[in-house]
């Protein structure tokens, strides 16, 4: 499937909020990580007891939650932090030489990969969270694919295909190449998205890089891409 999105600037750029999650691990559920061999593996629980899994290359740098919380924010107070990323359980895997950019964080030479899980808000969940809310996790609340289908030349829509797992689980792993709208080097993402409506959490996996390096690192990606799972409860 192809076509086109719409590219709003800064759309993919992280909020206050959203890179302090990245770094704080929710309060509720336990996160596991095993080194050895040519992969780290990582594996989370949710209080629900869906489980979700991935690994990554043992020699990229994961971000713990300190290093990330001190990026996100240097001069904020730990509790305002702590507080906004309650709920959520983040890993942050960076390719060697493992630098992240200030703005879209996929916006590299080098693969980033981000897997996120969160607990709706009741708020979110009044307001009806759906499969279009989740494809525009990393957007900024815009959903790409709809946008593509709309015909904008920003972004192009590489592929798209609906992903379920157990547990009632649904959703959408698709990928798309971000034009940059200063005139860079475009984007390539692929994200992996599915919610769990009956107990009120989304989880997500976005990895990519500029076009060129997620072309050169396709293989890597695909692996990363293809362990990440979740079992629903």
């Amino acid at each position: 499937m192809a076509g086109r999105s719409r590219w709003r600037q800064g759309a993919t750029r992280l909020s206050r909020r959203t890179l302090a999650a990245l770094v704080l691990f929710g309060a509720t559920g336990v996160g596991l990580a095993a080194c050895g061999g040519p992969y780290a593996y990582f594996g989370y629980t949710t209080s629900t007891g869906a489980h979700t899994y991935f690994k990554v290359p043992s020699n990229w740098k994961v971000l713990d939650t300190m290093q990330f919380l001190r990026l996100a924010e240097p001069n904020a107070p730990f509790s305002t932090l702590y507080n906004d990323a309650q709920g959520q359980w983040v890993t942050v895997a960076v390719q060697p030489p493992g630098k992240l950019s200030s703005g879209n964080p996929f916006s590299t030479n080098h693969v980033v990969a981000i897997v996120w899980i969160r607990q709706l808000t009741p708020q979110q969940e009044l307001s009806g969270y759906t499969a279009a809310s989740l494809r525009g996790f990393f957007f900024g609340g815009t959903d790409p694919v709809a946008d593509a289908e709309q015909g904008d030349p920003a972004v192009q829509l590489v592929n798209e295909q609906s992903i379920s797992a157990k547990g009632g689980l649904s959703g959408d792993q698709f990928t798309v190449i971000l034009a940059n709208p200063n005139g860079g080097s475009s984007v390539e993402m692929e994200q992996k998205g599915l919610l769990d409506q009956a107990n009120g959490y989304i989880y997500v996996l976005g990895i990519g890089c500029s076009e060129s390096c997620f072309n050169a690192n396709s293989r890597v990606i695909r692996t990363v891409v293809d362990s990440w799972h979740v079992e629903g409860s």
